[in-house]
């Protein structure tokens, strides 16, 4: 049986800083354990560009497209979030990077 891990979202995700500290908190638990990681979204009124593309690359930078999209999860998201979370997965996959990252190669 999988861990369950779960994770209560802030009011506000505007910050690309957070976004990192959250995306590294979710690469501990998803290095540590074989389990679930549940982002609920609950409450959420706002997220900004700059904090989804922050906490997704910084996850997908370490674990990988595969182990994001298998093991980390929305709970209570709206549309757009979820979205949001994937247009910047798809971002990745396309060479887009943060700052502090290697480039993509190819």
């Amino acid at each position: 049986m999988m861990d369950f891990s779960p994770i209560q979202m802030d009011e506000l995700l505007d910050d690309g800083d957070a976004g990192v500290e959250l995306g590294q908190r979710v690469v501990v638990l998803l290095k540590e354990g074989d389990g679930q990681v549940a982002l609920s979204f609950e409450g959420v009124r706002y997220m900004s560009p700059t904090y989804v593309n922050a906490f997704v690359m910084t996850v997908v930078h370490e674990v990988g497209v595969d182990m994001f999209r298998s093991r980390v999860e929305t709970v209570n998201a709206s549309e757009r979030n979820v979205d949001a979370i994937e247009r910047s997965v798809v971002r990745y996959e396309k060479g887009i990077r943060l700052s502090h990252q290697d480039p993509a190669e190819g």
